[in-house]
């Protein structure tokens, strides 16, 4: 794998980062599929990885202090 340098317009930048951001992708991803779009290369098989991070919903009314929280994640957890 090689990296390189790209220059880009404001307005491109901003467009590829929405895109990026809204498909939940790397910009370096998408810019590589472009680049294989265009010069009718076969695409990279995708693979659904999980994400890296865990997003939970603790359905915390009120207090965010950590202590908080995680007992309502426990109270959550054991129901």
């Amino acid at each position: 794998m090689y990296r390189t340098t790209l220059a880009l317009d404001d307005e491109l930048h901003r467009q590829l980062k929405r895109t990026a951001v809204d498909r939940r992708r790397p910009m370096r991803v998408l810019v590589e599929e472009a680049i294989r779009a265009y010069l009718g290369l076969p695409g990279k098989t995708r693979t659904n990885k999980p994400p890296k991070f865990g997003v939970y919903k603790l359905g915390v009314i009120g207090s965010l202090r950590r202590e908080d929280i995680y007992a309502e994640h426990l109270r959550h957890k054991i129901q």
